[in-house]
């Protein structure tokens, strides 16, 4: 079975390949798939740099209150 995700969460720190390069990677692959950083370090990266990488939106970890309201913009904006 083929996954085919309206939106994808992810963090910069990941274990095999930081989120930037995930998603370049996944914008080539699927480029209408929304993508959000949700991360500590995001207030530490150029917005400008994630938006070209292919980055939706950005949700700094310390308002994950906000995580929800951001994907369900995101979803309704597609």
């Amino acid at each position: 079975m083929e996954l085919r995700p309206g939106l994808i969460v992810m963090d910069l720190a990941m274990p095999r390949m930081n989120g930037l390069d995930a998603a370049r990677e996944i914008n080539r692959a699927m480029p209408t798939i929304a993508i959000i950083l949700f991360s500590g370090y995001a207030h530490l990266q150029k917005l400008d740099m994630l938006l070209s990488a292919g980055i939706s939106a950005v949700v700094d970890k310390e308002e994950a209150s906000e995580l929800i309201a951001v994907a369900h913009d995101l979803r309704n904006a597609a």
